[in-house]
């Protein structure tokens, strides 16, 4: 049986200024992925430029982005929790000031990957600091800080970056970051811990393996849906090849850049396969329902946005039922149970009558948003709820990477589903949270209740 560290009946309360200024610095890059989608066109006509050039804004930070992921745990654990946020911060905060004044489109691009690989570093380094300001204890309560925004923030972007678009110009899509990177470094403090390790090597060549397997590997799914097979075939067999390497190389060095061979532990490469399945589903719903809604009902932008915003409504109810009604209960028992929710409100999608409903589609919305944030706070908890606190920002880091790689071949999966019909799309993305519920299944049986401490 799986066991779960006792809840506390009563605890002080978490530093507020510490988990403001984490949920923005969880927010900003997340929202940076989907932001810039709509000020491309912009870009285009004002940098004059082709589109599939411009389109690299987008690419290289994905790409960039991974990497950053994959080598935020290394750094962490060299130059300590605190350094490496701020670190990641002021590198994030100036890149989207390049990003804002760049004269051409090859200084957005690069200015962009820079902006891709500290963000990169930010997102599993605020989940890893949480565990470590608020312990197992009172993690999954804190993790809602982030969870919510995990799932709002995508369906947030793109109304966000229209906006800003329409009524001042491309470039404030990056310079909004500005501010609100600053407030994040104020309000941060000195709550952060701080515990270096400088007699540690840096894994040098641990971190050039992985950037380049992650990297070609999400540039390969970048490409999946191309009429040549070649670029995504070399993609495929550089990132399988570098990853081999770099498994092997990660299990003769003492503190290699990202610990991979944390994967045999069950409950961490159950979550890892989980967070693949969780990040397909999220990112291809994301993508395949404002397609649909458009073309078949030409349902505005700005309804679309305003649906898709319900999803985080839906979220933060979700975050206030795991703090009350579902705090006993396990995390795999939560995470089934919430795959399987996600794959029932999906499924009604692929009904035109449903589709055209906005009533329907917005009462679908506000529960499958509700489901999805407690899939998304418990996935993110249970990664490092038995591991050893050292090696929280690998797990933090390995369970980012699924959710961002699942998310990038969703998206690719969902470019070919959706040329085959509605009703062919949202059984995929339906059926892919079954499978997730499927591989959760198993530790839920032998997952035993959150009790909380002071009780039989």
């Amino acid at each position: 049986m799986t066991s779960t560290p006792p809840l506390p009946t009563s605890t002080p309360p978490l530093p507020q200024k510490l988990l403001t200024a984490l949920a923005v610095a969880c927010l900003i890059p997340l929202i940076d992925t989907s932001v810039v989608n709509v000020a491309i066109p912009r870009v285009v006509s004002d940098l004059n430029v082709a589109v599939d050039r411009a389109g690299w804004v987008v690419t290289g930070y994905m790409i960039a982005t991974g990497v950053g992921m994959g080598i935020s745990a290394g750094l962490s654990r060299y130059a300590g929790l605190r350094r490496t946020w701020m670190g990641a911060m002021v590198v994030f905060t100036a890149a989207s000031l390049v990003c804002g004044c760049a004269p051409s489109c090859d200084a957005l691009i690069a200015a962009r990957a820079v902006q891709g690989l500290s963000g990169g570093v930010l997102t599993p380094m605020v989940q890893a600091i949480i565990v470590a300001v608020a312990g197992r204890e009172r993690m999954r309560d804190a993790l809602g800080v982030i969870g919510i925004p995990a799932v709002a923030a995508p369906a947030i972007g793109p109304l966000l970056g229209g906006w800003l678009t329409t009524s001042l110009s491309w470039r404030a899509v990056f310079l909004i970051n500005v501010p609100l990177c600053l407030v994040a470094l104020l309000l941060e403090g000195r709550a952060i811990p701080q515990e270096s390790h400088p007699e540690i090597s840096l894994d040098i060549i641990g971190g050039a393996l992985l950037a380049v397997g992650l990297g070609s590997g999400l540039l390969g799914l970048s490409w999946a849906v191309e009429a040549d097979p070649r670029p995504l075939l070399l993609c495929t067999a550089a990132s399988i090849l570098a990853l081999t390497v770099f498994t092997v190389h990660s299990r003769r060095v003492s503190e290699p850049i990202l610990k991979a061979s944390l994967l045999s532990h069950r409950s961490i490469g159950t979550t890892f396969g989980l967070s693949w399945c969780v990040g397909a589903t999220f990112y291809a719903f994301l993508f395949a329902y404002p397609v649909t809604a458009h073309h078949t009902f030409g349902t505005s932008m700005t309804m679309i946005g305003m649906a898709l915003g319900i999803q985080g409504v839906g979220a933060f109810i979700g975050r206030r039922l795991l703090a009350t009604s579902l705090r006993t209960m396990s995390s795999f028992t939560l995470l089934s149970g919430g795959l399987i929710g996600t794959a029932l409100t999906t499924l009604p999608f692929s009904m035109i009558d449903v589709l055209g409903n906005l009533w329907a589609v917005s009462g679908l919305f506000l529960i499958r948003g509700a489901l999805l944030g407690i899939v998304t706070i418990v996935l993110l908890g249970a990664c490092v709820e038995n591991v050893d606190p050292a090696d929280a920002p690998h797990a933090s880091a390995l369970i980012r990477i699924g959710l961002q790689i699942g998310g990038a071949a969703g998206i690719a999966a969902t470019t070919v589903m959706v040329s085959l019909g509605t009703t062919v799309t949202f059984v995929g993305i339906s059926g892919c949270a079954g499978v997730g519920a499927l591989l959760a299944a198993p530790s839920a049986l032998r997952s035993t209740p959150r009790v909380p401490a002071g009780k039989p």
